[in-house]
């Protein structure tokens, strides 16, 4: 017979408006709790429930759960969660980085942009330039050969 000492007992103060007091409760026991008006009068009655849960589940025919059950469960769905947030903040990092770099080549693209405005606003200045110089420039004398 398993020993009722060994099943977790996890105890939670009641508010003022459920009465008060302390409720015990066994998470490996479906339904199996205690309560009182201090932590030990709510522990106390959780292992005589404890004892009476095992009782009646036995005089059923059903398998009683194995103490530690439920927080070996709890623990390993603490370790996937763990992984699962470690994985989330991995992407976001990586997705932090993807940023970073397409910000530096949006800033390139930016300035590569501006200064192509920067030649179209000014060719029409060039070509008046070119013209200009072109025909004030004097006239070269072509020499015979």
């Amino acid at each position: 017979m398993i020993d009722h000492k060994h099943y977790l007992i996890v105890v939670a103060a009641l508010s003022d408006e459920d009465g008060g007091g302390y409720l015990a409760r066994v998470p490996d026991l479906p339904g199996c709790f205690g309560d009182g008006a201090t932590r030990e009068e709510a522990t106390a009655d959780a292992e005589k429930a404890i004892v009476e849960w095992i009782g009646e589940y036995s005089r059923m025919g059903r398998d009683v759960p194995t103490p530690g059950v439920v927080e070996a469960e709890m623990r390993s769905n603490r370790e996937a969660e763990i992984k699962f947030v470690t994985h989330l903040r991995d992407r976001l990092s990586a997705k932090e980085q993807d940023f970073d770099v397409l910000d530096s080549r949006l800033n390139d693209i930016e300035s590569d942009v501006q200064h192509l405005l920067d030649i179209l606003q000014n060719v029409e200045a060039w070509e008046r330039f070119h013209i200009i110089t072109k025909s004030t420039r004097p006239k070269q004398l072509e020499l015979p050969c």
